[in-house]
């Protein structure tokens, strides 16, 4: 067998070696991803009825915890995917004392609440 024959050879046999590692990478994918979605729903719902125990306040003014607490209103037993970060957004940069408000909602840990206030 020539050069160029040995060479042909050794390439089809990399390409067929590729698609076969792809093809078995591709199905192990689909079945993580079948087995991740199976148990999904027992996940989502332990996390929905875990209500809102804390609110942490990060901000660079004299706003406190309190007042926190009380401009939010949240509902007793309030889970975190049941909030509105949106409208809560809305009601702090509404009381007119703050400038940029972030609300996060990291998983499992409490809410977060980042304000940034307007100074006098």
């Amino acid at each position: 067998m020539s050069v160029e024959g040995r060479r042909r050879v050794m390439w089809g046999t990399m390409k067929t070696a590729a698609a076969v590692v792809i093809v078995a990478g591709l199905a192990w994918a689909g079945l993580e991803i079948a087995g991740a979605l199976r148990g999904r729903p027992q996940q989502i719902a332990a996390t929905e009825t875990v209500p809102v125990k804390d609110v942490i306040l990060v901000t660079d003014g004299v706003l406190d915890q309190k007042w926190l607490v009380r401009t939010l209103a949240l509902p007793k037993g309030a889970t975190l995917m049941q909030l509105d970060l949106y409208r809560l957004r809305a009601q702090l940069v509404a009381s007119g004392q703050v400038r940029s408000a972030t609300l996060t909602r990291p998983f499992p840990s409490p809410h977060t609440v980042s304000l940034a206030e307007n100074s006098p």
